[in-house]
């Protein structure tokens, strides 16, 4: 079969293109717009596992190739119809706006997403020969344990009389669903729902109230497998017959006259739909926080082989990586060369939004005045974009605007990936790091493994977990840093203009070892410049002084030991220890972590540490059992 577009025409389009725009081309540009094109000739004429990623780096054009390429495709019966998957509705709007501005007549695209009104049948958007989505949409067509039927990936994947052979991912979507539903959130459905509409199902409230009681009678301490029978135990029904009462609460309060808000519709769709799963998988309590939660998770793959992924981070991607059966991350030539970028990292204290809501205030202006330090005079000309958690956005704005930049914006995590909204600012300052729960890093461990570990695993992660989660973070710390102008060519070598980027990391290893987030964004932008943020932080004591305090709770704990029988278990406390509480929960911590000296240390001597509440006297506080100390 001939290629669909033709690589000698797409490289003279594409060349043209890029010219238009006004960036730099390079021969080894050339040569990864024909990999791109080629590739995606060869899936939409013989779609073949494992799927293709397409590592391009950042600014080689991926977006504008697949815009390209769509727009060149044939216009008569053997046009392969092609399903575009994008992050955001403005991204699918302009995605479908460019190919039919750039294409022949008779190859329209439509962007089909939550906000067009009226929203077209499956019937007509069959006839599309490109079809351009969002990850959000795309995800729910992949996903069977939904309460509301959206349009399944059969659906959008239907073309004329037959199927879109080929569906191009632009950035990879988050592929490890995590179902988390909490005892609070199970409460809210009274609140969220009309009464007249919840007395029609009682059934449903049962086995609701049922999983409420269950997580209340959970074990306190740690993480625990739950079976679906136990989150029913005070119901006579089945998983299957309280399945079909929840899918029938959520028809009623989508269907009823008694209307519900749309916001708080789509939050019952959420927890029912979250319930739902409990009902048919894997599932376990997580106890992080006063609110117990039900955790479950699955991988989300296509059921055929015909996409292409266009992903800058692929190579930083855990599902690519740990399943190579279905997906083969290609090696391109390298177009870039960011030996004008400048990394300034600090090791520090409070990276994460915990820290961020007890010591927000200094943190930001920490920062700050370390920034306007580096710059001097030169600062009021700088283009500043600062990258925090949601909560704390506002606050960090309200300080840092009155600093005087020439631009400034603060954006926070899960809300930069793809945006060019700052393509011309120079700086990026990042406060804090994604850290997440760590049953999203474990998750992504069983999901992508196809595993289920037990209680034992649960508490004590395998050691694969902490390297998903600086995979994970590095990939998300290289997307932040690529939104600046470092994602723009300025010369053929692949170097652009000169940008800072400076980011706080965490001087403890327990959970992430900033030098391997280091390590990995080296890799990613290669070239980069990596130094010390002078002043990043005026309170971190110097790097490698002994904490003499740690080593007497350790101590404390091994002494322990020596009073305990085998099989005994002693809640810890405050008074055990002579040390401030964030020191004890900063041992503790180490202490259930494998890889650590201190986990090293407590178990030779045979002992194990389960996590839970840490309070002045004997116990977790109410809601929560202490922290406690066992003899293996």
């Amino acid at each position: 079969m001939s290629a669909m577009v033709p690589s000698n025409s797409f490289l003279d389009a594409m060349r043209a293109k890029w010219t238009e725009y006004g960036n730099v081309g390079s021969h080894a540009l050339d040569q990864v717009w024909i990999q791109i094109a080629e590739t995606m000739n060869q899936q939409a004429a013989e779609p073949c596992l494992p799927r293709p990623v397409i590592p391009a780096e950042l600014g080689a054009g991926k977006t504008t190739c697949a815009k390209l390429w769509c727009s060149m495709l044939p216009t008569d019966e053997t046009h392969p119809g092609v399903l575009i998957v994008v992050r955001t509705i403005d991204q699918a709007t302009e995605y479908a706006n460019d190919i039919n501005a750039w294409a022949n007549p008779g190859t329209p695209a439509f962007a089909y997403h939550s906000e067009v009104k009226p929203r077209p049948s499956p019937a007509v958007i069959l006839h599309y020969p490109v079809l351009v989505v969002c990850h959000k949409g795309y995800a729910l067509a992949l996903d069977t344990l939904l309460v509301e039927e959206p349009e399944r990936y059969d659906k959008l994947m239907r073309f004329r009389n037959g199927r879109r052979r080929l569906a191009i991912v632009d950035e990879a979507l988050d592929q490890v669903h995590v179902a988390r539903i909490t005892r609070s959130a199970l409460n809210e459905i009274y609140d969220l729902v009309h009464p007249t509409v919840l007395k029609r199902h009682g059934a449903a409230l049962d086995a609701l109230e049922s999983a409420r009681r269950a997580l209340l009678d959970a074990p306190e301490s740690g993480n625990r497998i739950i079976s679906a029978e136990t989150l029913l135990n005070r119901t006579t029904m089945t998983p299957e017959e309280a399945d079909a009462a929840v899918v029938s609460l959520w028809r009623d309060v989508r269907d009823s006259k008694t209307r519900t808000r749309k916001d708080d519709r789509w939050l019952v769709q959420e927890i029912l739909t979250s319930f739902r799963r409990h009902l048919a998988a894997y599932r376990w309590t997580e106890n992080e926080s006063e609110d117990r939660s039900v955790v479950g998770t699955r991988l989300l793959l296509p059921p055929d082989a015909g996409q292409v992924i266009l992903d800058a981070t692929g190579t930083l991607n855990n599902v690519f990586q740990g399943r190579p059966d279905a997906y083969e991350v290609k090696t391109l030539p390298r177009v870039r060369d960011y030996r004008t970028v400048t990394l300034h990292t600090v090791k520090t204290r409070g990276t994460g939004k915990t820290a961020m809501e007890k010591k927000g205030s200094a943190i930001t202006k920490q920062a700050l005045d370390s920034v306007l330090a580096h710059y001097g005079e030169r600062a009021a000309a700088r283009g500043v974009l600062v990258v925090t958690d949601k909560r704390s956005a506002n606050a960090v704005r309200e300080i840092w605007e009155k600093a005087g930049f020439a631009a400034l914006d603060v954006a926070h995590w899960n809300a930069i990936d793809g945006r060019n909204d700052w393509r011309d600012y120079d700086t990026l300052v990042i406060l804090g790091l994604p850290w997440a729960k760590i049953s999203l890093d474990l998750s992504t461990y069983m999901a992508v493994r196809g595993i289920e570990l037990d209680d034992d695993g649960l508490n004590a992660p395998p050691e694969g977990v902490q390297a998903i989660r600086e995979t994970r973070i590095t990939a998300q710390l290289a997307q932040a840093i690529g939104r600046i102008r470092l994602r723009r060519m300025t010369d053929a070598n692949g170097t652009c203009e000169p940008c800072d980027i400076f980011v706080r990391l965490s001087h403890r290893g327990l959970l992430a070892d900033a030098d391997n987030l280091i390590r990995g964004l080296q890799r990613t932008l290669v070239g980069i410049r990596v130094v010390s943020w002078a002043n990043g932080d005026s309170k971190l004591p110097p790097v490698g002084r002994p904490s003499a305090t740690s080593a007497k709770i350790v101590s404390r704990l091994l002494a322990m030991a020596t009073q305990m029988k085998p099989g005994e278990q002693r809640p810890l406390s405050r008074k055990d220890f002579r040390a401030s509480r964030d020191t004890i929960r900063t041992v503790l911590t180490a202490a259930r972590t494998p890889g650590h000296p201190i986990h090293a240390a407590v178990t030779e001597a045979g002992l194990r540490v389960l996590a839970g509440g840490l309070k002045r006297g004997q116990g977790g506080g109410a809601g929560r059992a202490p922290t406690m100390l066992v003899r293996i």
